[in-house]
């Protein structure tokens, strides 16, 4: 999956929910230049945002980690690492930081700095983390407590 791919995925929830880039900007917080960009898939967000925005609808990604035979229900920034490092060391994928970064084009301190919190991920990260880690992403709607 690619980032236009991605934005897709966030274009059919804001579509089904006839929701405006005015709405968005004003609960994210950022000017809606920002989020025009983010929806045209002009910029690399970082996945801090593109949380929020999906927070927005009550919804969250959903990774399908196929060789780790895991799903990982990612609603805030640290759910995201879990899935990383869990996914990453598992016995049938088995990477480090280093062989993982090598795999996807970035460098070691890349994936280090992420994992650490240091640096925020971004979407184009994220997407080539999840084709890495044979992972499925989905954008579903967060269970509604009765």
């Amino acid at each position: 999956m690619d980032r236009l791919d991605f934005i897709d995925l966030l274009d059919d929830i804001k579509i089904q929910n006839n929701t405006t880039t005015s709405d968005l900007s004003y609960f994210m917080k950022v000017p809606w230049g920002s989020v025009r960009r983010l929806e045209e898939g002009k910029t690399n967000s970082g996945v801090d945002t593109i949380l929020k925005y999906i927070a927005y609808f009550n919804s969250h990604i959903k990774l399908t980690a196929w060789l780790a035979n895991k799903e990982y229900h990612i609603m805030k920034y640290d759910d995201l690492l879990v899935w990383i490092k869990e996914t990453r060391s598992h016995k049938f994928t088995k990477f480090t930081q280093r062989t993982l970064a090598k795999e996807i084009g970035r460098s070691y301190v890349n994936i280090a700095n992420i994992e650490t919190k240091k640096s925020i991920m971004s979407i184009d990260t994220f997407l080539k983390l999840t084709d890495s880690l044979a992972t499925r992403v989905e954008i579903i709607e967060n269970e509604q407590n009765t």
